[in-house]
Order: C-alpha cells, then sequence, then structure tokens
C-alpha cells in the first residue's frame, strides 16, 4: 500500500497480514508543489497533446487526465460544456485538488486549457 504524505515524512512500516503474510506500508514524501512542478517540466505543444510522458523531473511519477471535447458540433450543450470546463479550471477547484487527492494544474496548462475551452462552438 502507497500513502502519500503532505511531504514532511517518509516511512516504511510492516505487518502481519493474519494470513501468514506480512502487509507492508510505505509512506513517500510528495508535496503538492512538486507534483505540479513535474507536471509543468511536461512539453505539451501547442496542441495540448504532449510529446515527452517522461520529463527530467520525472518524479513523482505524475501525469494529465485528458479530456476530448468536439471543436464544434456541440449544440445546445455548448455552454454547459463550456461552464463546465470553466469550473474544473476556475482558482476554486484547482485549490481544492490537493485536499481531494489531486494535483492542481500548472498555471500555464490551465491558460492553455482556458484558451482551448474559448474554441468550442455549437
Amino acid at each position: 500500500m502507497l500513502r502519500y504524505t503532505d511531504g514532511t515524512s517518509s516511512s516504511l512500516t510492516t505487518e502481519d497480514a493474519g494470513n501468514g503474510g506480512t502487509e507492508m506500508s510505505w509512506d513517500i514524501d510528495v508535496s503538492s508543489i512538486l507534483t505540479t512542478t513535474t507536471l509543468a517540466s511536461i512539453d505539451l505543444g501547442p496542441d495540448l497533446i504532449g510529446g515527452n510522458p517522461n520529463p527530467p523531473k520525472g518524479y513523482p511519477i505524475v501525469t494529465f487526465t485528458w479530456i476530448l471535447a468536439y471543436k464544434e458540433g456541440n449544440a445546445d450543450k455548448t455552454e454547459r460544456l463550456k461552464k463546465a470546463f470553466e469550473f474544473m479550471l476556475s482558482e476554486k477547484s484547482q485549490s481544492q485538488a490537493p485536499e481531494l487527492g489531486y494535483v492542481s494544474l500548472p498555471a500555464e496548462v490551465v491558460e492553455k486549457s482556458k484558451a482551448a475551452v474559448a474554441q468550442i462552438s455549437q
């Protein structure tokens, strides 16, 4: 079992699993700032498709979750789609990400993503 800590400690613990085996837990030092920095080192390119999934600052292992959306042909769903994406990219949502177990997106990625959302049309 891997557990992520607040970046202040790390340890490996073992305990009897009750079935003749041993359960191991490893608390890993990973701060929100470190993981966001790692994400920021991934070159997304102008089309937000990413070109190097193994950036030089590759620890901790993090990646993006991709959402694919049509640029046009969204009809009456357009405003609701944009509103949902804008909420996900908002400062409020991004500031809540760490307490929910997610990594806040780097500012540059948020900026590029907002530009892509602005291009969504009916």
